[in-house]
């Protein structure tokens, strides 16, 4: 018996598919998950439909934006003394839509200069998460 008979043929990555990041993970073994659900369970994301109980009329369901990290929030004045302002929300969903349209195509990750309800600008993150819908992130929430 030679010696490398017992040796497998390494397998290479499959083939990348455009537009389909989870090509990324087909041959990886995964050794730890952390998922959204968890994620506001710890209190790290603000998930969107909590503001349906301050504004019922408003589908937050149906809309591209699913989560805001807390930090972006809470730092920033979208979540003041534990009170959400749904209007501080709607502004922040607003610009970053405009600049997810100013694009014109579908990404997964887009970025934005934006004015805070503090008065200060800065940059976001739109990461597109697990369900399809997307995350709203300060930089250093990345």
């Amino acid at each position: 018996m030679r010696k490398d008979e017992n040796v497998l043929p390494k397998r290479g990555p499959p083939p990348r598919r455009a537009d389909d990041i989870d090509c990324l993970f087909e041959t990886a073994d995964v050794i730890h998950t952390y998922t959204s659900k968890q994620a506001v369970e710890d209190g790290v994301l603000f998930d969107v439909n909590e503001l349906s109980r301050l504004s019922p009329s408003i589908k937050w369901h149906e809309g591209p934006f699913q989560y805001v990290t807390t930090n972006l929030a809470m730092s920033k004045g979208y979540i003041k003394e534990n009170v959400p302002s749904v209007s501080n929300f709607l502004d922040l969903f607003r610009d970053v839509s405009e600049r997810i349209a100013r694009q014109g195509k579908h990404d997964y990750f887009y970025q934005a200069m934006i004015e805070f309800p503090d008065g200060t600008r800065g940059e976001v993150y739109a990461v597109q998460n697990e369900h399809g819908r997307y995350t709203i992130m300060a930089p250093e929430d990345y």
